[in-house]
This record gives C-alpha cells, structure tokens and sequence, in this order.
C-alpha cells in the first residue's frame, strides 16, 4: 500500500490518470464502470 501512495504523491495527478500503475487504481476503476454505466443508459433511452 505505501509503495502505491509513494508513487501516487510522486506522480501528477493527470499523468496519474492517463498512465495508471499495473495494479491498477480504485478510483480509475469507478470511472471506467461509472462510464460504461452511462453507455449502458444512453443506449436504452435511444
């Protein structure tokens, strides 16, 4: 877990977002099944 937050504090934010660690992070994790969601509700509205 610290190695995880070192390299987080390390890294810009943004930077962060687009190159994410090979672990992989939470919160890029909700993000992308937060926007398959939306896909999922445009999808049945049209």
């Amino acid at each position: 877990m610290k190695s995880i937050q070192e390299r987080f504090s390390q890294r810009p934010k943004k930077e962060y977002f687009l190159f994410p660690l090979p672990k992989g992070n939470i919160r890029i994790t909700r993000l992308q099944s937060l926007q398959s969601e939306i896909h999922k509700l445009k999808r049945n509205f049209v």
